[in-house]
């Protein structure tokens, strides 16, 4: 089993894999093109107010296949430039999020 790259695709995907071409691309084209007002609100007001952003699942590891990817963790990277809308940040050799910003 897989994730189909494309629709007519023969490729399939593993789930870490898929969500690094598929559903992450996807989730930021809807961030840019569906919610900008939203997502430049967010990142004004995140400038002189703290922000939560409340989400059932908290995994934040685009690594980490044993549990949903939080999409309030998405919406948070988006908005601050980081990975995976932005540059890796590397500890002890293994890639990890950058530090948050937005919610200290």
């Amino acid at each position: 089993m897989g994730h189909r790259k494309g629709v007519n695709g023969t490729e399939l995907l593993g789930y870490i894999e898929a969500r690094k071409q598929i559903y992450i691309p996807t989730y930021q084209w809807v961030l840019e093109n569906k919610v900008k007002y939203i997502i430049d609100r967010l990142r004004e007001v995140s400038k002189t107010k703290t922000i939560v952003l409340l989400d059932y699942d908290t995994n934040a590891d685009v690594d980490n296949g044993r549990t949903p990817l939080s999409h309030a963790s998405l919406i948070k990277a988006y908005v601050e430039g980081t990975y995976p809308y932005g540059p890796r940040q590397k500890k002890s050799g293994k890639a990890t999020l950058k530090e948050p910003s937005l919610f200290d």
